[in-house]
């Protein structure tokens, strides 16, 4: 930020404390102070733990656990790659699924990857089609997951196929029917119809049919057109508010009730202040809070910050301004709701520091608490909570817990729930199905008729969650390598379940036969000096020992060469009998022959000298160009072997003389494919043919003339 920026900065800071010095925090909440962390919280997730999960921005990979009881940080093992530009969301049994990343700016990372908070561990799953940097990730009813859009290798190649992380079957479901490009990170809600719901932010808001390949279906359309960097939240089952964005940023705001017959837009009462790369929280009383922001032109203008904290009321369907924050959050900001009601507001550009905002409701009262609440609660039932304050309970809410990221949570929404009261507890009925409440840990909230709620309570919502069962998945080589014979090659699976160790196997005939290259391997990789064999039918199998049906193999087959035009350097030197020239490996020349020359095969890339004669079997081209290998004497090139030619021969009648021609030697010419003889070929064969050719030669030979 430039000095001006920072001068003009300060200066809103102090008239906007001195305009609410005098307010209540009762009415218009309060800030805490700022406090320092590390780096920009560009990435922030709550935990079923109650800790929160936050990484930061551009190519820095430090991943933190802060515990908002202790305000303690704790540094995370990273993932293998960088998160930052990824999308994520928290499955049913709480583990965290991140999909894509960041290998430079535009440039997505294809990996993606499970975090468990309960043992503090990744469990790498297998590649996605393509990368994905800026991605939005989403739970669904079934408790799957579904990763869409990204940009793969620039800001002009979108990933356009939605794909769905099945849970179960750990493996990867492609929705080829529901090809599309997306704005980066798209807004992503499950509907009440079981769709998943995109709100923006395009002007055209779609529903996405996930059974089968898939389908996208036109909604309806934004009266606020495309809301670039504004921000949406599922504020009721079906119900979504989308706020501000655009280029410049606009205040307007909308809703749409997907239960409606007819969903359509319709505008509500806009923000105070026009702004962009804000953040809207759901609260515990149903109400949004939107923070942060730029007011001005472009991505993240800091000569124009947004200060002012707005509170969003369903009821009223308009804003209210409340006690404004102290430092610029814009792009890469985020915002989250603690478990006690509270909200951490983080990061931003190259600002590493965090404001905690207690909403208005904290100053009304004494909370409610709760005595006890079961961990998980099944779709339909009737669940009890013990409070001491049964009778003064008004409310009962339940939050789905954030993931959030540039400025979209693409986890939270909310429920209102209904109860009764009774002695020292509350019944209360739990979701109807995962489509109006998708699966997953949420904090439930008891509230006053002041609106003053409980410290939140984490609850899974769902089913029994999928069991973790042993799998193990192949990644590389996984089909299409060109591996050289003498190098090294990682071989690398994913595996969940049991630990254990694995038996890594290659077959070179496409899975007829198995060779062990290592057992009891511990881990997930394992670093193999390829053989000197050639083949295009290579395949790797990884079995998990002592598990014979947890087993995986290459998808497609890989090619291993003996070093023929292979790549090489003063590192990657050549197989034995092969010699490094300009980069490729080349044979050695017969004496008096030029050096090889390389050309690319359709798998294997071949190496072959000039005017070099070759023997049978060996490889050959069919080009004539005299750059290629010739066969020996009595060999043909035949489908890029050299193997020997058929003993027929063929007569070819034009060297018969003529009156205006004298005669020629008889010319052979190559025999061409053998095929089997259909219904309208001589059943005769050659012996007719050569009784022609036999008449042929005789009314020729009547012809000519005496010498």
């Amino acid at each position: 930020m430039a000095n001006a920026d920072r001068f003009r900065l300060s200066l809103l800071v102090a008239s906007l404390a001195a305009a609410f010095s005098q307010a209540q925090p009762s009415a218009v909440g309060q800030w805490s102070s700022v406090m320092r962390w590390p780096e920009p919280a560009t990435h922030a997730v709550l935990l079923p733990t109650g800790k929160v999960l936050w990484w930061t921005e551009q190519e820095v990979q430090n991943l933190h656990l802060w515990d908002p009881a202790t305000n303690a940080q704790t540094a995370v093992p990273t993932p293998g790659f960088n998160p930052f530009c990824s999308g994520h969301a928290l499955l049913e049994d709480g583990r965290l699924f991140i999909a894509g990343g960041h290998i430079e700016s535009h440039v997505g990372e294809p990996r993606a990857t499970l975090y468990d908070p309960f043992t503090n561990a990744w469990i790498p799953l297998p590649n996605m089609n393509a990368g994905r940097w800026y991605p939005s990730a989403l739970t669904l009813p079934s408790g799957d997951a579904l990763v869409v859009a990204g940009s793969t290798t620039s800001s002009s190649a979108a990933n356009t196929l939605p794909q769905i992380w099945d849970v179960k079957a750990f493996a990867w479901r492609n929705l080829t029917g529901a090809l599309l490009e997306l704005e980066q990170y798209p807004w992503l809600f499950v509907a009440p119809n079981g769709k998943v719901f995109c709100a923006g932010p395009e002007k055209t808001a779609r529903y996405l049919d996930t059974t089968g390949g898939g389908a996208w279906t036109a909604v309806a359309d934004s009266s606020g057109g495309e809301r670039e960097a504004g921000s949406a939240v599922m504020y009721a089952p079906g119900k979504v508010l989308i706020a501000g964005g655009g280029d410049p940023p606009v205040a307007s705001a909308e809703v749409i009730d997907l239960s409606a017959p007819r969903p359509a837009w319709r505008q509500v009462g806009a923000m105070v202040k026009p702004r962009k790369q804000h953040n809207m929280t759901v609260l515990p009383d149903g109400t949004v809070l939107v923070t942060g922001g730029s007011c001005g032109v472009g991505r993240n203008n800091e000569s124009c910050p947004v200060l002012e904290t707005e509170i969003w009321d369903p009821k009223t369907e308009r804003f209210t301004v409340v006690a404004p924050s102290r430092v610029f959050r814009g792009y890469h900001s985020t915002a989250l709701l603690l478990p006690d009601g509270r909200v951490l507001s983080g990061g931003g550009v190259r600002t590493g520091s965090i404001e905690i905002y207690s909403p208005p409701y904290l100053f009304k009262g004494s909370r409610p608490s709760v005595a006890s609440s079961p961990d998980s609660v099944r779709y339909g039932e009737t669940f009890t909570v013990a409070t001491p304050d049964a009778a003064r309970i008004a409310r009962v809410t339940l939050i789905r817990v954030g993931a959030v990221t540039h400025a979209f949570n693409q986890s939270q929404r909310f429920h209102e729930l209904q109860f009764t009261a009774k002695e020292g507890a509350i019944d209360v009925a739990a979701p109807p199905s995962a489509a109006i409440c998708p699966p997953g840990p949420h904090l439930l909230f008891l509230l006053d008729a002041n609106g003053v709620p409980s410290i939140g309570k984490m609850v899974r919502v769902g089913g029994t969650p999928v069991p973790i069962a042993d799998r193990v998945v192949v990644v590389a080589p996984n089909g299409g390598e060109k591996l050289r014979a003498g190098g090294s090659f990682e071989v690398r699976w994913v595996a969940q379940g049991a630990s254990g160790t694995y038996t890594v196997e290659l077959s070179d005939d496409g899975g007829a036969t198995w060779t062990v290259l290592a057992r009891n391997v511990a881990g997930h990789s394992y670093v193999w000096t390829v053989p000197p064999v050639e083949t295009e039918r290579a395949r790797i199998r990884v079995t998990k020992d002592g598990a014979p049906a947890v087993t995986d193999t290459s998808d497609l087959p890989f090619a291993v060469s003996l070093g023929l035009c292979a790549p090489c350097g003063p590192t990657e030197p050549c197989a034995a009998g092969f010699a490094c020239v300009e980069g490729a490996c080349h044979r050695p020349c017969s004496a008096g022959l030029a050096d090889c020359a390389c050309q690319s095969g359709p798998i294997v890339a071949v190496c072959a000298c000039p005017g070099e004669v070759v023997k049978e079997g060996e490889r050959c081209e069919e080009r004539g160009s005299g750059a290629f290998p010739i066969c020996s004497t009595g060999l043909e090139c035949h489908k890029g072997r050299c193997r020997k030619a058929p003993k027929q021969t063929v007569f070819d009648t034009r060297h018969l003389a003529t009156a205006d021609r004298p005669s020629a030697e008889p010319a052979v010419v190559a025999p061409e494919e053998p095929k089997l003889p259909g219904p309208r070929d001589n059943p005769r064969g050659c012996g007719m043919s050569l009784v022609l050719s036999t008449l042929l030669l005789s009314f020729v030979a009547a012809r000519r003339p005496m010498r």
